[in-house]
């Protein structure tokens, strides 16, 4: 659907403030992520393949579609601060 608007922005809103992974026993916070880094982190397998990596998947598709693009990945109460690049996970 944003491909068809030719939307310049995709926001995901879910119920936490940023994705998280795994990384040595510890779960850490993605906050702003390239696209390189982004697709790294899946090709290694960092996102659970229920509930982040659709996510991150859907929103680097998109961010990669067309240049200028960027995708959010935030808690719905905080949609606000989201599109204003305050909180969630960004990608670039």
């Amino acid at each position: 659907m944003a491909d068809m608007l030719d939307a310049s922005a995709l926001m995901i809103l879910t119920s936490s403030d940023y994705l998280t992974y795994d990384k040595d026993g510890e779960q850490v916070e993605v906050k702003e992520i390239s696209k390189e880094d982004a697709k790294k982190l899946i090709e290694d397998g960092y996102f659970d393949p229920v509930t982040s990596l659709p996510k991150i998947d859907a929103s680097l598709s998109f961010v990669l579609a067309k240049d200028g693009r960027k995708a959010v990945i935030t808690n719905l109460d905080k949609a606000k601060d989201g599109i204003e690049e305050k909180v969630g996970t960004i990608i670039k």
